[in-house]
């Protein structure tokens, strides 16, 4: 195998370190030319010749400080004095490199862009230590790295704690853990669920779900990260997404049910991508109007089932990663169309006010993979599936009436960000059933056979036929399966911890086919219970909950300790670490002991240090002597007087024997919570 040539590689991009891509394609650039996306005058061209230079140009690293409102400030903070300043008047090999910079349009100034290769982000020992930070804080889920168009579809929904929210595409989860945040961000929840009336009244949900099980199994590691009791995973075909049934809040009867709607839906479709040409290299090679084309009918059926889903009153945003018209005003139009006055287009132009953005195009080019134009669908050839009625324009009177300029068009040249398309609606009323199935039927094509869909108005809520788990993978996932409230080992956890009266104890469940909790035990909010008891056989869920208690082996602390009385008293489940910080305000005090840094140093450095390793007058040393044997938890406020440690409090739990205590964390967690206080790894 020949060496790698030191020639200059203009015009090129490396890719996959093996080969390299020209970042060129004549028909991208003839498709957009005839599509005149940028109006048809003398400025024109120079918008598109912009355009084209800066999709040849990496995409600057981009990420947003994520989590609950107050440790996310503490981060920022911390960031930008121990972090920032080193990376000023930055050089690599004679080139100035840019600092970190907020991204202006980003609420609170929690994101930020890093304008510098990867490479140099690799090698220059400033930017190196910044990339062991980054990775670090992601890892624990205090950092997103997040493309910055790609953050953009949450804020548009303006959240409250009590909202319903479907995310119908959901993988990888960035979006996802925004939803999160904000819902528990808007009313500062964390700190509301120290009073445990506002805990068992926490009704807000989101459902997150993605057609493919793999990427619905990547939204997994997303929504750990951040501990939530209010979010269920689900895999299902976003076009054909099942009515989720529950009990009825209009009736006392037992037995009437009622379709759960959606206060907000998010639907950032599967699209051909073609705003990603700065990350995607492979698209210069591969991009064809094809792509567009055939998604099309599949991003319609998503945006109309969402909009079937969604309250009354509600709002939905549809959003894409691509330029083209035919995946997003097309769209969108010939939602509109078929919904009649039903749904509206939102005016989003004052939103984001720093947001640099272009209105929704009013006229388009219907092409095919030739680029061959077609005035109208009666225009184009019978045997050609790949173009759909939807596809071209209204007249310029529906247009008009639509308000399609409501709709946001991202282009990269203007804020150095990848290509991105928004658009909000509303659901003024009810769908009237016959306009949305009569859009179904007028592009039937064998190609396009699909699911029925769930008519709005009229759906059944009797019980589904059991579905067998043969050949249906999804439905082979460990099941939810809740414990009843005088189960004899919650009752003896919740006696041992404590646990106040208030603290809603039937909302504990297991996976496992027999109920029994045998290894862990999770906790969800109240709507999640309600979806699993009434859609076992209907949903395919994947994941949800957070992990409350843990089994632990508890014959070492026993053995080690056969003269005590105490031995009796010793609980076998501990507190896990991803559910201390939602349970710790019920449980009894005498659980708790203070830790100092010094502490919190020693407990990170060493597995089961012994008690005489910590300082003599230092307060975990002081509070062991009323530390109960087995699981407790160590309170510390991270704080120094030279500012060098985050300004927070933590709360860890810990295993207490007679000659040690253990922090009951993975390594992985040790580390990142040590890089993150002491700057050490």
């Amino acid at each position: 195998m020949g060496k790698k040539s030191n020639k200059p590689t203009q015009g090129k991009r490396a890719y996959n370190d093996k080969r390299e891509i020209v970042l060129e394609n004549e028909k991208f650039e003839s498709y957009y030319r005839k599509q005149n996306i940028f109006g048809n005058n003398a400025e024109s061209e120079n918008e598109f010749q912009t355009l084209m230079e800066f999709l040849k140009k990496p995409l600057p690293t981009t990420f947003r400080i994520c989590g609950y409102l107050q440790h996310a400030f503490e981060l920022k903070n911390h960031f930008e004095k121990h972090y920032i300043p080193q990376l000023q008047n930055v050089e690599f090999e004679g080139t100035a490199i840019p600092a970190p910079e907020i991204i202006p349009w980003y609420p609170n100034q929690l994101a930020y862009s890093i304008d510098a290769k990867k490479e140099i982000i690799r090698k220059s020992p400033p930017f190196k230590r910044l990339q062991r930070f980054l990775v670090s804080e992601n890892e624990a889920g205090n950092i997103n790295r997040q493309e910055a168009v790609s953050m953009l579809p949450p804020l548009f929904l303006d959240l409250l704690p009590h909202h319903l929210v479907l995310d119908m595409c959901a993988a990888p989860g960035s979006k996802t853990a925004q939803l999160i945040e904000a819902i528990y961000n808007q009313a500062h929840v964390k700190d509301a669920v120290k009073d445990s009336a506002n805990l068992s009244s926490l009704q807000g949900l989101i459902i997150a779900n993605d057609a493919d099980p793999k990427r619905a199994q990547m939204l997994v590691h997303q929504i750990n990260r951040l501990n939530s009791p209010n979010v269920l995973v689900v895999n299902h075909d976003a076009s054909t997404m099942p009515n989720v049934i529950i009990p009825s809040s209009s009736s006392d009867e037992a037995n009437e049910k009622e379709i759960l709607k959606y206060d907000r839906v998010l639907a950032d479709v599967p699209c051909s991508g073609d705003g990603t040409f700065r990350k995607n290299i492979s698209l210069w090679k591969d991009w064809s109007a094809t792509s567009g084309l055939s998604l099309h009918p599949l991003q319609l059926r998503i945006l109309i089932r969402g909009l079937q889903l969604l309250k009354v009153g509600g709002y939905m945003v549809y959003s894409t990663c691509s330029m083209n018209p035919i995946e997003n005003e097309a769209v969108v139009c010939a939602a509109l169309k078929a919904t009649g006055e039903s749904v509206s287009l939102v005016d989003i132009s004052e939103k984001l006010p720093e947001l640099k953005r272009e209105s929704g195009l009013s006229n388009w080019k219907v092409m095919d993979d030739t680029l061959q134009e077609y005035s109208s669908p009666e225009d184009s050839h019978p045997e050609n599936v790949t173009l759909a009625s939807t596809m071209w324009p209204l007249s310029m009177d529906e247009m008009k009436k639509q308000h399609i300029e409501r709709c946001a068009r991202i282009y990269p040249q203007h804020q150095n960000t990848g290509g991105f398309f928004i658009a909000m609606l509303k659901k003024e009323s009810p769908l009237q059933a016959h306009r949305v199935d009569a859009l179904k039927k007028q592009d039937e094509r064998p190609e396009l056979k699909r699911q029925k869909l769930d008519n709005e108005a009229s759906v059944s809520t009797s019980a589904p036929q059991p579905v067998t788990k043969t050949g249906n993978n999804y439905f082979d996932e460990e099941p939810f399966v809740y414990i009843k409230p005088d189960d004899e080992s919650i009752s003896s956890v919740s006696n041992f911890y404590g646990l106040d009266p208030k603290f809603p104890r039937d909302h504990f469940f297991v996976r496992n086919q027999s109920g029994t909790p045998t290894r862990s035990v999770y906790f969800a909010c109240s709507l999640f219970k309600k979806i699993i008891e009434n859609n076992i056989n209907r949903v395919k869920f994947v994941h949800g909950g957070v992990r409350f208690f843990v089994k632990q082996d508890i014959s070492p602390l026993l053995k080690s300790n056969e003269s005590l009385e105490v031995n009796k008293d010793i609980c076998n489940f501990r507190i896990h670490s991803d559910g201390v910080n939602i349970i710790s305000p019920y449980l009894d005090e005498k659980f708790f002991c203070d830790a100092d840094l010094e502490d919190l140093k020693i407990l990170m450095k060493y597995d089961y240090p012994r008690l005489e390793q910590f300082p003599e007058n230092g307060k975990l040393k002081v509070g062991s002597e009323k530390m109960v044997f087995g699981c407790n938890i160590v309170r510390a406020h991270a704080k120094t007087e030279d500012g060098s440690l985050t300004d927070m409090r933590i709360l860890l739990p810990v295993w207490r024997s007679p000659n040690s205590c253990n922090l009951m964390l993975a390594r992985k967690e040790k580390q990142n919570l040590e890089l993150e206080l002491f700057g050490m790894d």
